[in-house]
C-alpha cells in the first residue's frame, strides 16, 4: 500500500529551491548546504518527534543521467528532498501525515524556518493550516516503502534495544559469578522490574 508499511508512515516531499543569492550573499543553495551540514554536527533535531524512525533531508542538483537510450534531462531548479518514516497508527493517511506535519511545526519550528526559508513558496511556521497544505502539495507518493519494523512504534524498538543490551549484560555477569539458581531468579526478577519501571529513553541516543 502507497505510503505504509505496517503501521509506519512514509512521508516523502520535494520542493524547489530558491533561484538566486540568500541574505547571506551565497547562493540558496549553498547557503542551504551548509544549514544541513550545521545540523548534522550534533543531535538530530527530529530527537524532539519521537514518533520519527528515520528522517532525512538531501539536495537534489540535477536529474541523474542514466546512460543511452534514456535521454538527458535536466531540472529547471535545484529540489530539496525530504523523507521520513514515523509511526502512523491505525489511522486514516490523511490523519497520520496531518498530526506529524503539526508535531514538526510545533517541535523543530526554528530548524524548519532555516531550511525551508531557502524553498520556493514556503509559508513559515505560524501558520498550521499554510504549513500543513505546503508539505501536502510537496508530496511524492512513497510507492515501495520498507521498513525494518513493520508493527513495532518508536518507543517499542528503543525499549527493545535497552532490554536486548541490558539481557546480554546479565548474561554475562551471572556466568561470570557462577550464580545459583535461586540467585539467578532473584536477579532476574530484579531486572524485569527494573525494565518494566525505567522511561523509554530519548530517541537519538546511543543505546
Amino acid at each position: 500500500m502507497a505510503n505504509r508499511f505496517g503501521q509506519a508512515y512514509g512521508f516523502t516531499a520535494l520542493t524547489a529551491i530558491l533561484s538566486g543569492e540568500a541574505e547571506t550573499g551565497a547562493t540558496h543553495d549553498a547557503a542551504l548546504r551548509r544549514e544541513l551540514a550545521r545540523l548534522n554536527t550534533g543531535e538530530s533535531p527530529f530527537a524532539d518527534l519521537p514518533t520519527t524512525h528515520l528522517a532525512r533531508w538531501v539536495i537534489l542538483p540535477e536529474a541523474p543521467f542514466e546512460s543511452i537510450p534514456a535521454k538527458v534531462d535536466h531540472f529547471q531548479s535545484k529540489y530539496l528532498l525530504f523523507t521520513s518514516n514515523f509511526d502512523g497508527g491505525a489511522d486514516a493517511d490523511d490523519v497520520a501525515l496531518g498530526r506529524y506535519l503539526e508535531s514538526m511545526r510545533v517541535s523543530i519550528p526554528d530548524v524548519l524556518a532555516r531550511v525551508y526559508s531557502h524553498c520556493v513558496g514556503f509559508p513559515g511556521v505560524r501558520d498550521a493550516g499554510a504549513f500543513a497544505a505546503y508539505f501536502k502539495s510537496a508530496q511524492v507518493k512513497t510507492t515501495f516503502l520498507f521498513g525494518a519494523y513493520a508493527n513495532a512504534t518508536v518507543d517499542l524498538v528503543l525499549r527493545a534495544l535497552v532490554a536486548q543490551r541490558r539481557v546480554g549484560d546479565f548474561i554475562v555477569e551471572h556466568q561470570e559469578r557462577r550464580s545459583s539458581p535461586a540467585e539467578l531468579q532473584a536477579a532476574f526478577g530484579a531486572l524485569r522490574a527494573s525494565l518494566t519501571a525505567s522511561p523509554t529513553p530519548r530517541p537519538g541516543r546511543f543505546l
